[in-house]
């Protein structure tokens, strides 16, 4: 089953929002010093991470049939996706006057 753009847009933001909460919540016990684990997101990264991996599908698929190396794929998509952020905190910082994160 081949998921629509619009479903693959949600799914990305989805898993970006979920591992955003896991990573700050582990990341929070040494913040915190307590065993909460108190994990956060902001409402702007569902978009964010939606349009971003969308967007990026294309050369991910090109490189994969390329035949580059797992890790220089992984690379390659990791300093996309904070190149995409950068660029969106920019854009809020314009827009709204700040940056959540």
């Amino acid at each position: 089953m081949k998921l629509s753009r619009s479903q693959r847009f949600l799914a990305y933001g989805l898993a970006g929002w979920c591992s955003e909460i896991v990573t700050t919540g582990l990341r929070s016990r040494g913040r915190d010093h307590n065993w909460r684990l108190t994990g956060t997101t902001y409402l702007w990264m569902l978009p964010i991470y939606g349009v971003a991996a969308v967007a990026f599908e294309p050369a991910f698929e090109a490189a994969r049939d390329a035949d580059w190396p797992w890790w220089l794929r992984g690379l390659t998509w990791t300093a996309g996706i904070y190149a995409v952020e950068a660029a969106s905190g920019e854009l809020l910082r314009q827009v709204t006057g700040e940056v959540p994160w």
